[in-house]
């Protein structure tokens, strides 16, 4: 009788325990952590403004004196402003940019029996432009051209006779291109390489009374970094 009674007491005992352990299993079993969802792409559309630095370096050649050749070199500071518009992979844009320039050349030649030193200051650089590129993610390549403007400043010293110097505005066309590398959504630094072909321009400069007239031929290679803040 009390083996009957134990083994009754037994299974009444685990008929009210298996509910109680079946409950709490959920609660120990370990539990996968959620997937996290992927960021999304960085878009480049929107206004931007920046800041660039860089280094040009060219040729100058006269068309009345086909001796003298500047070759100029020098340095170049300013600031950007344009708007990209981002469909899918593709980054369409306008931009424009003006800079201060340190651009400047020399050279020395001897016609007629004269000795004639004649050098030139670029003041000052600007674009217009259009611009296509290729987005992944956050880095950009691009292309971009349109037009270029420069004001300079050249002077003409001819040895015993006397000195004088005109400013002409040159304007052509440019293009080139870049590497653009966002490190955050809103700042974001680039490379880039433009070349400037320049129309012929007239230019007179008087030197003892007597005006010299003369086309100035000017091209440009230009290599600038720049660093933009974007809306």
């Amino acid at each position: 009788m009390n083996k009957i009674f134990v083994a009754f007491a037994a299974a009444a005992i685990a008929a009210v325990s298996l509910p109680a352990v079946a409950a709490d299993l959920p609660a120990r079993m370990p539990v996968k952590a959620p997937i996290a969802a992927p960021s999304p792409a960085y878009n480049w559309s929107g206004f931007y403004f920046g800041v660039h630095a860089g280094y040009g370096w060219g040729e100058l050649t006269s068309a009345a004196d086909t001796t003298i050749d500047h070759e100029p070199t020098g340095g170049l500071f300013g600031g950007q402003i344009g708007y990209n518009w981002q469909s899918g992979q593709f980054v369409f844009g306008i931009e424009a940019d003006f800079a201060f320039s340190t651009i400047d050349g020399d050279d020395i030649s001897t016609a007629g029996g004269f000795t004639t030193l004649a050098d030139h200051d670029m003041k000052f650089l600007g674009t217009a432009r259009g611009r296509i590129g290729l987005a992944h993610d956050r880095v950009l390549f691009y292309a971009t051209g349109g037009f270029a403007w420069a004001r300079v400043e050249g002077r003409l010293n001819v040895l015993t006779v006397g000195t004088g110097s005109d400013e002409i505005t040159l304007t052509g066309w440019t293009a080139g291109g870049g590497l653009e590398f966002a490190f955050t959504r809103n700042l974001s630094a680039r490379i880039e390489y433009l070349y400037v072909d320049f129309q012929k321009e007239p230019t007179t400069i008087t030197i003892g009374g007597f005006p010299l007239a003369d086309q100035a031929d000017s091209s440009l290679n230009i290599v600038r970094f720049g660093l933009n803040y974007r809306l």
